[in-house]
């Protein structure tokens, strides 16, 4: 552990972390995720919800920290940022392989019921 960083607040390292997480994962660093939530109104792009909404959902903090009311939305293969989502959005997209022809299926199939169940 560098003098520096021991030097810091508890505060300062949350901080200096996050940063660092951000740059090597996404390659933007706190003050682009920062001008990115500004940009969006501070909502999900996908459902609009705000992230003061966001907050209210329970879910396990990473590394001591408060859960993250957007995340960010990058592609798997380019490695290029998208934007920010609530992660129940960006579980979905996940979960669906980010596949634009998935998502058309699951549309149709919510819009006719479900094949006539619904």
């Amino acid at each position: 552990m560098s003098k520096r960083y021991k030097d810091m607040t508890p505060e300062e390292r949350k901080v200096y972390d996050r940063s660092g997480h951000l740059r090597r994962k996404y390659g933007i660093d706190l003050n682009e995720y920062n001008r990115m939530r500004e940009e969006q109104g501070y909502c999900c792009l996908l459902c609009g919800r705000h992230e003061d909404d966001i907050r209210s959902v329970k879910r396990a903090p990473a590394k001591g920290r408060p859960p993250d009311p957007l995340v960010v939305d990058h592609c798997h293969e380019t490695g290029d940022v998208r934007g920010l989502l609530c992660s129940r959005c960006n579980d979905g997209l996940g979960k669906l392989c980010d596949d634009p022809e998935m998502l058309r299926k699951g549309i149709v199939y919510l819009e006719e019921g479900a094949g006539g169940r619904g």
